[in-house]
């Protein structure tokens, strides 16, 4: 696999950890406990200032430069691409959400953590597909001067979670997903 795929999977692992500690969040709450709602606002926030406006770059300029190459999938790429943007928007509801729980202006709990179900099994849904189908199929489709093409126009911009130091925003973050 291509290092720029490879790191694109790496950060798919990242978010799964995200996702699968908002999940256990939930699951307290259905088990009558109380969740922590900070540490939930601190995962989805990261999600929208990393994956959706890092990470989904990173993927679309991969899509569009196999879409400049390949005419014939550029139906798929494009869904692809507008599934980032459907994806950015379920981000921003999960992240107003839990806001509403925060601050006490939330109406139906129960609510609020269904969307937040729904928002997970998207980001899910989304990995898997790209992981299983889209990732494969770019790696035999695209050349070395493809891959080459594409890291030049890739966006810069350290994992501020995972990557090489952790910001001051996301340290309390780090810490709990560490423990």
């Amino acid at each position: 696999m291509h290092p720029v795929l490879e790191k694109l999977r790496a950060e798919h692992v990242n978010f799964a950890r995200l996702l699968h500690r908002l999940g256990a969040e939930l699951e307290r709450s259905a088990s009558g406990a109380d969740p922590d709602y900070r540490l939930m606002e601190d995962a989805i926030s990261y999600i929208e200032s990393y994956s959706d406006r890092i990470h989904h770059t990173r993927e679309d300029e991969i899509y569009r430069l196999a879409r400049e190459r390949y005419p014939d999938r550029a139906q798929a790429l494009d869904t692809l691409m507008d599934e980032h943007e459907l994806l950015r928007a379920s981000t921003l509801r999960a992240q107003r959400a839990v806001a509403a729980v925060i601050d006490g202006t939330f109406a139906d709990r129960a609510a609020i953590e269904e969307q937040l179900r729904e928002f997970m099994q998207r980001q899910y849904a989304h990995m898997s597909y790209e992981e299983s189908d889209v990732f494969p199929q770019l790696q035999s489709l695209l050349s070395e001067a493809d891959w080459q093409a594409v890291e030049r126009r890739l966006p810069s911009g350290d994992d501020p979670l995972f990557g090489h130091q952790v910001q001051r925003d996301f340290e309390a973050l780090f810490q709990r997903l560490v423990e």
